[in-house]
């Protein structure tokens, strides 16, 4: 009865009709999601095993209005009041291609992420999270920038062991261009930037809106800094 009397709305009959026209009623790369909890309840065997919930907001529906901030990770981990289960919940139709009208109007460093190859990185992104917020105490606004860089780089490290045979850009939600950035300026910004400028063990918040925090593309990748930290964790 709730579905039928949301599909009575025709704002919410559009978002429906468009994420069953790219899916279906078969959820994206549901193979390599379930063998990634395979190797999840091999790590840890006494861990929750979170169920996943799909879920369409209308959320999609305010990316116009200025005050809106459209998410960086469309995918959440909760614990249910009531009985404590753990629940991943995936909000489908942020992720019907970056080309698709929804978008638009959204920043390109957001809109590009909104692909179906990048769910399963993003559920284990937020379950690494979630594991180590659960099983580490940090304060992040008293971090030394190679601290940022290795705290932040820690879900895409745990993303990485969970899922071994994807490609790297989609662990970091990169482009295959931002990719090769990385890769062909990694000495660089090594030695002619972090170490040459003696950056690394600066505690300065811009460098961290720079390099760490989700942003748009100025003169690299943003999260640049956080990519290098996964190099160091590797």
């Amino acid at each position: 009865e709730d579905y039928d009397f949301l599909m009575q709305d025709p704002t919410f009959k559009i978002i429906s009709d468009s994420t069953y026209a790219v899916f279906n009623d078969r959820v994206p790369y549901i193979e390599e999601i379930a063998e990634g909890f395979c190797r999840y309840q091999n790590y840890f065997p006494n861990a929750e095993d979170p169920k996943i919930i799909i879920y369409l907001d209308d959320y999609i529906t305010q990316v116009a209005n200025p005050d809106f901030s459209s998410p960086f990770l469309p995918v959440d981990y909760n614990i249910n009041d009531e009985d404590t289960t753990h629940w991943i919940s995936l909000g489908l139709n942020w992720f019907l291609g970056p080309d698709h009208a929804f978008y638009q109007s959204i920043p390109d460093y957001l809109r590009l992420r909104y692909d179906s190859i990048y769910i399963s990185p993003m559920i284990f992104h937020q379950l690494g999270m979630f594991y180590i917020n659960s099983n580490t105490s940090i304060d992040f606004s008293n971090e030394t920038f190679l601290a940022s860089m290795i705290s932040t780089a820690k879900p895409y490290f745990f993303t990485k062991k969970m899922l071994p045979n994807v490609p790297e850009y989609r662990i970091f939600g990169f482009t295959l261009d931002e990719m090769s950035f990385a890769y062909d300026n990694e000495s660089f910004f090594w030695k002619d930037i972090l170490l040459k400028e003696q950056m690394i063990y600066s505690s300065d918040r811009d460098l961290k809106d720079l390099y760490i925090i989700p942003g748009p593309n100025l003169n690299c990748p943003s999260r640049l800094g956080t990519w290098l930290g996964f190099k160091i964790l590797d």
